[in-house]
């Protein structure tokens, strides 16, 4: 079974300021005498994406969408669910590459309303601490 996807009706477009940290899979063992050892611990390593506070936005309709992706149960009725953020799931390679990352979710995300409104449909609320790691 494929992965479930990114929602299209959220933003595609990873916002300006994404940080990507690079696992170093190498291992430095210190000699008694002359150069360091370098040698690889892995065959392959994995990435962190942060994404700063703030710059990723979305409508009120957008964080219920994101909500109920993120909530929802992967065995339930929709199958493009990621359950509290436990499943992997795919996304656009913030390179800008043509090609897709698998990712999971490292820690929570949040919101913050930054454009109040009467209607939550038309508030704008940005997401906070939003942290996704690859998947080798």
């Amino acid at each position: 079974m494929a992965n479930p996807s990114w929602p299209a009706s959220l933003p595609q477009s990873w916002p300006l300021g994404v940080t990507e940290m690079v696992h170093d899979g190498r291992v430095r063992t210190e000699m008694d005498a002359g150069p360091a050892k370098l040698r690889r611990r892995f065959t392959t390593t994995w990435s962190r994406y942060k994404i700063p506070d703030g710059k990723f936005l979305f409508t009120g309709t957008q964080v219920g969408t994101f909500t109920d992706w993120y909530e929802g149960s992967p065995a339930g009725d929709s199958p493009n669910q990621i359950g509290m953020g436990t499943s992997l799931f795919t996304w656009t390679n913030p390179r800008g590459a043509s090609e897709t990352l698998t990712l999971r979710f490292v820690s929570r995300p949040t919101f913050k309303a930054i454009i109040p409104d009467s209607s939550i449909v038309l508030q704008t609320f940005a997401m906070q601490g939003f942290l996704v790691e690859t998947v080798p």
